[in-house]
């Protein structure tokens, strides 16, 4: 029997087991989020203080925060700090370089069924032109990694599972061909990191919904012998206000544990991640993702892939 088959009934056969090992973990789901892919955005609406909003689902950034335009037609108000008598002041850095803002307060937000009241968010005068009206912000992992996520790329679904119970080993509403990919620990920012190989070489990863495909970090793409596509320039952005040049390549490999994709399309840029412990090399974007079923457990930080993928069954 190959290898690699024999690799993935193990992983398959662990995570039923897992489920029985832990009895105690109930997965209860409080939002589903029908979505849209609009120039490489994943796109989900909700409410805000009861109006129409709509926002860029993006698991790699650090911060949930409304664009300044939307500030005003959400009706929301800034948090003063007593101290100054001025709003709140924060800042957030990502591609594009930093940006910053300050907080501002919701009296309700409903995101596909999850509820909350006098809401933070962080406000920065940032627009982000992809439709007609503009979305309104991101929806980021300060909120996002207090929940399991499925990410139904075959449904257009993204659900939302709040964890109960001991949810140390994988749990999913998932079947098939699954494998497991440890999160790494200790992320400030809480995104969802993974080793990924390309080639012979370990790179740290992590798995972005807001990025529109697969960005190798120029220091990452020189290490490892990655060469760009001569003539291919791009430009890409991200939460900063400056625009990146980038440009194309094509990895000959890339493992996610005991998948190993080929001639996978990338772009070489900066990430403007630096202030980092250990530095991000690639973000792992939608053109990616799509391609398979993932499952991000941060219960039990584990990023569980069905391949190939299949829908979402009724839980």
């Amino acid at each position: 029997m190959p290898k690699r088959m024999v690799v993935l009934i193990a992983v398959a056969l662990s995570l039923v087991f897992a489920r029985g090992a832990a009895a105690d973990c109930r997965l209860a789901r409080i939002a589903q989020l029908p979505f849209q892919v609009v120039q490489g955005k994943l796109l989900v609406h909700g409410t805000v203080n009861e109006r129409e909003a709509t926002f860029i689902f993006d698991t790699g950034a650090a911060t949930t925060f409304l664009t300044k335009s939307a500030v005003g037609h959400l009706n929301l108000r800034p948090v003063r700090d007593e101290s100054h008598g001025a709003g709140t002041l924060m800042s957030t850095t990502g591609v594009g370089g930093s940006t910053s803002g300050y907080a501002v307060e919701a009296r309700t937000v409903d995101l596909g069924g999850l509820r909350a009241r006098n809401f933070g968010f962080f406000a920065i005068n940032r627009e982000f032109g992809l439709t007609e009206p503009p979305p309104d912000g991101l929806l980021s992992a300060d909120l996002l990694a207090k929940y399991d996520i499925d990410l139904d790329f075959a449904t257009q679904r993204i659900r939302l599972y709040y964890p109960q119970g001991d949810c140390s080993h994988p749990s999913v509403y998932l079947h098939g061909n699954l494998f497991q990919v440890p999160l790494l620990p200790g992320s400030r920012d809480n995104s969802p990191r993974i080793e990924v190989t390309v080639g012979n070489q370990t790179l740290l990863a992590v798995i972005d919904t807001g990025a529109s495909g697969v960005l190798l970090n120029a220091a990452a793409a020189q290490r490892i012998g990655i060469a760009p596509i001569a003539g291919s320039s791009v430009t890409i952005s991200g939460v900063g206000e400056a625009k990146v040049e980038a440009r194309r390549a094509v990895l000959p490999t890339l493992d996610v544990g005991e998948l190993e994709f080929q001639n996978v399309h990338a772009v070489i840029g900066e990430l403007g991640m630096t202030a980092l412990s250990r530095p991000v090399d690639m973000l792992l974007g939608l053109s990616f993702l799509a391609k398979l079923h993932a499952w991000i457990s941060y219960s039990s930080q584990t990023l569980v892939v069905q391949f190939p993928p299949a829908p979402s069954p009724a839980d």
